[in-house]
């Protein structure tokens, strides 16, 4: 096939798969989702179609993981990302990442049929799995890092402190999506955010 045989891709057609993505992945799961199942609730004409927008089902779901994370577009600019405070990173990261939970029911229940298959997959589907939060954790290990060459916070372990951080917001999406046992007692999101910069920042900051 030559290159004026291939199909262009139809603005706001990749929105609607990623969107069809999450629905199918929030009602079957990551392995039981099929590219026809997606193809066709996004409103394709033929499952193939779908590969002039994503290579493989892996590439779809890295993209849905990562459109509901904040800072993780392909086009940011982590220069100017690094050069920010570090706790307006803070905020954005850990309220960008919260609010997807709070306002699209869709994706707190992909997260637990996430976490749900996880525990019985290889590495290689983990990373898929995972994408976002990775994308996240490796942004904010920048940021710390930028931060102590800055002074802005004083030398210590940035990847104890970037995987501390991660941690935390995960285990709270843990507690409000998937388990809602270990939610219990937890604040508001905000509430949430607001304690957990504080507590970390507090220690970091120069004397």
């Amino acid at each position: 096939m030559s290159d004026t045989d291939q199909p262009t891709q139809e603005p706001g057609k990749r929105e609607a798969i990623l969107e069809a993505a999450l629905e199918v992945f929030a009602e079957v799961g990551y392995e039981r989702a099929t590219i026809k199942a997606i193809a066709a609730r996004a409103g394709l004409k033929s499952p193939a179609l779908l590969y002039w927008y994503f290579p493989s089902k892996a590439d779809i779901m890295r993209a849905v993981m990562t459109r509901h994370m904040p800072l993780t577009e392909p086009t940011i600019d982590h220069a100017l990302i690094t050069s920010l405070p570090i706790e307006l990173v803070l905020r954005q990261i850990a309220g960008g990442m919260l609010h997807a939970y709070d306002t699209d029911p869709r994706v707190a229940l992909s997260m637990r049929l996430i976490f749900a298959e996880i525990v019985r997959q290889s590495e290689d589907s983990m990373d898929v799995l995972l994408a976002g939060p990775a994308v996240l954790l490796n942004l904010l290990r920048e940021c710390l890092k930028a931060s102590i060459e800055r002074g802005e916070l004083r030398p210590h372990d940035f990847e104890v402190s970037a995987r501390m951080f991660m941690g935390s917001l995960i285990v709270y999406v843990l507690g409000t999506a998937v388990v809602p046992v270990m939610g219990v007692g937890l604040p508001s999101s905000a509430a949430f955010v607001e304690a957990l910069i504080s507590n970390l920042l507090d220690g970091l900051r120069p004397t």
